[in-house]
């Protein structure tokens, strides 16, 4: 997004500029290495990929079709800002950080006018950042559990189905490297190919938690293969039988149980006097014995 390699052009990379207000440029020093640190950071106010191609200023003439695929670019990116504001129930909209160079966590939230020594973290895949400050690696995601894959099957089916595809779209997805393919014609039992999306898959098991930062005096909140243990022996204490499945309907169904069954094995003090009035107030009166 800020070195732009054209992907209808060989070997062609444009250098584009936006607001000058939203560029930080500075050389930085990481691991005794000066480095000319290049990033661009998007504020809330901009709501669209269409309020930051307003202020493009590539250093050369882009076709158009380089223009429209990089608004596609960002385009992706404002829809991930969109479900962490969902997920966190943000107010407004986080502002974007968009780098071109190796990631410095402490100048980006210096640029970003927070107090230096502030507890920040990046959160990257790039193994090449392990050691740095704030940064924690974590693993690639290039498969999804059979639950998600799932849903995301049935997203597409919805909003993209593959008899409605057009041929040059169907092309271009099919011609994708096998490791980023998600379109590819199969084969059945008879010989037959038939077009379909294809997505790696993975089990619950083998997804591994995201490693978290060690603060003082914040417990952190289990991981959901944790909850599920606590569960599974709250389920076991209350008598319930329990069946070992991978099924995503009865694991939520069994999450519930367990939510449920929790709550009356452990209440919290407000909870428990709530149920001590609701059983004063419907207990049955004794009746006096007939003469």
């Amino acid at each position: 997004l800020l070195r732009y390699a054209s992907c209808f052009r060989k070997k062609k990379v444009i250098g584009v500029r936006y607001d000058e207000s939203w560029h930080h440029d500075q050389v930085v020093l990481v691991n005794n290495e000066a480095l000319d640190m290049q990033q661009i950071i998007i504020p809330s106010s901009a709501t669209s990929a269409k309020d930051v191609m307003r202020h493009l200023i590539p250093n050369e003439v882009m076709l158009e079709r380089e223009k429209r695929d990089l608004r596609l670019c960002f385009e992706r990116l404002f829809a991930a800002r969109t479900v962490v504001q969902e997920q966190l129930r943000l107010w407004d909209p986080p502002e974007l950080v968009v780098c071109a160079t190796p990631k410095d966590v402490p100048a980006t939230i210096k640029r970003l006018g927070h107090p230096a020594g502030c507890k920040a973290y990046l959160w990257d895949d790039n193994e090449a950042l392990l050691g740095r400050r704030g940064v924690l690696v974590v693993e690639r995601f290039n498969a999804l559990t059979g639950h998600q894959r799932a849903r995301l099957e049935a997203f597409l089916d919805k909003v993209m189905p593959l008899d409605g595809l057009p041929e040059e779209l169907e092309d271009w997805m099919c011609s994708a490297p096998e490791d980023h393919r998600v379109l590819d014609y199969i084969e059945d039992a008879n010989g037959d190919e038939f077009l379909s999306y294809v997505f790696p898959e993975t089990k619950h098991r083998d997804v591994k938690p995201w490693p978290l930062p060690e603060l003082d005096g914040v417990a952190h909140k289990p991981t959901v293969s944790t909850r599920k243990a606590q569960i599974m022996r709250g389920l076991q204490q209350a008598g319930v039988a329990i069946a070992r499945t991978t099924s995503g309907d009865s694991w939520r169904q069994m999450w519930k149980n367990g939510l449920e069954i929790n709550e009356m094995l452990r209440p919290d003090e407000h909870t428990h006097r709530k149920r001590q009035r609701h059983l004063k107030a419907y207990r049955p009166k004794r009746q006096e014995p007939a003469a």
